[in-house]
């Protein structure tokens, strides 16, 4: 895609003194930026009602409110303005977790596309900044995690919903020379971090559906250049944020160690301040180590992703991450993960349909290996009730539902009817 590419291009003094003189405007009519966050700001607020359905595994509303989302996501004429990553990253989740993987891939690769050509325009540069960050005092009390403590130093940072960026050409009057998209200067609330975020999702998803394949995409290596200028892990928010889709770029090259480099020195801002980024980070550095067959670390890893991802309410990065954790620990062990139970309760309280079902699935596949078919038989019981009739019990997570039953029937001796379950999986 080419959705960026004529944004002129202006000195770094002229955008210093312009970004800088509206700011300064800004501050006397801070109420009136601060009431836009909420309708002004990009993505627009429609964005966030979709996850109500999402969260519930209602994906085919979900996936209906994305695509049209897109459709009326910001331009700059005929442009794409960044804010239609949002709406396509979470449009591939829907298709993610429905089985269509295919459809996935597709929403993926636009929206990482858009990315990259606003990448090659150094879009970053037209942030204003924001002043000092403050701790957001009790966010990790208030995630009452109850199936562990991290043993990780960080604080959650308070931070605005938004920040300003500069939309519009700065040299007008060479439009009619060079071409290109005429616009007055003006200042937008843009949500960054969730912008970033969906970045992230976007190429992580990627990696883990293409598997060993991945790096032989054209695509991938692609992707990597685009976003290898960026630099990241500069202590600044932004910097972190950089560094953690530059790390996952860097996995999906199959560069373990460049990737587990800048992952480490990224999952943090500001000496020891998490971002949103930092749990898909920390579920990468895990998977890492899984593929590394550093077993122990990753197990480690993951569950401190799956604590990063319940303070930030990222409830998908929870879910994979107690389910990698699952994986890890029946390597070696034939007895129930231990975090699973409270992780599922925990799921129910906050209304997480996506982990509750599946970490259900996961105990139930734990019980089953420890030959405990009857508690793996109400633990299906209690996927299938948190699966409901949404999409989850048409999907993959259905899938490994029976599976797992199938495990129960073989082990009671039950081969006929193990093997239809097994044909249903």
């Amino acid at each position: 895609m080419r959705s960026a590419e004529r944004i002129s291009r202006v000195s770094p003094w002229m955008l210093t003194v312009l970004i800088g003189g509206l700011t300064l405007m800004q501050t006397f009519w801070a109420p009136a930026v601060r009431a836009q966050v909420g309708n002004g700001s990009l993505p627009r607020q429609e964005y966030y009602f979709v996850f109500n359905n999402y969260h519930q595994g209602e994906y085919k509303a979900a996936l209906n409110d994305f695509s049209n989302g897109a459709s009326s996501a910001y331009r700059m004429g005929e442009l794409r303005f960044l804010d239609s990553i949002c709406y396509w990253t979470m449009a591939g989740e829907c298709q993610y977790h429905m089985g269509n993987f295919g459809g996935a891939i597709e929403y993926y690769e636009q929206a990482l596309n858009l990315y990259a050509s606003f990448a090659s325009q150094d879009w970053q540069s037209r942030l204003a900044q924001f002043g000092a960050i403050a701790p957001r005092i009790g966010a990790v009390q208030s995630a009452q995690i109850t199936w562990g403590q991290s043993r990780r130093n960080f604080e959650i940072a308070s931070l605005p919903d938004s920040m300003n960026y500069l939309f519009g050409n700065l040299n007008i009057g060479n439009i009619g020379q060079q071409g290109g998209v005429a616009a007055n200067p003006e200042m937008k609330p843009v949500n960054v971090i969730e912008i970033m975020r969906c970045v992230a999702v976007a190429a992580h998803r990627r990696r883990v559906i293409k598997g060993p394949t991945c790096k032989f995409d054209p695509f991938t290596s692609n992707f990597l250049d685009s976003v290898s200028g960026m630099g990241g892990g500069d202590g600044t928010l932004v910097g972190a944020m950089n560094g953690v889709i530059l790390g996952i770029a860097y996995a999906g090259m199959d560069d373990w160690d460049r990737a587990r480099r800048t992952l480490n020195s990224s999952l943090q801002f500001n000496g020891n301040i998490d971002h949103a980024l930092t749990p898909i980070a920390l579920l990468e550095l895990a998977w890492i180590d899984y593929h590394s067959e550093r077993f122990n670390t990753a197990a480690d890893l993951a569950l401190e992703a799956s604590y990063s991802a319940a303070i930030f309410s990222q409830f998908d990065i929870l879910e994979e991450s107690l389910a990698l954790g699952t994986r890890i620990h029946l390597l070696t062990q034939r007895t129930p993960y231990p975090p699973l139970e409270n992780a599922i309760v925990w799921s129910s309280r906050n209304r997480a349909r996506l982990p509750q079902a599946s970490l259900a699935v996961r105990l139930a596949e734990c019980l089953a290996e420890a030959g405990q078919t009857d508690k793996s038989a109400v633990a299906l019981n209690e996927a299938s009730r948190g699966m409901g009739r949404t999409e989850l019990a048409l999907g993959p997570l259905a899938g490994r539902a029976s599976f797992v039953a199938a495990l129960n029937l073989f082990r009671q001796n039950k081969f006929d009817l193990g093997l239809a379950e097994l044909n249903e999986a």
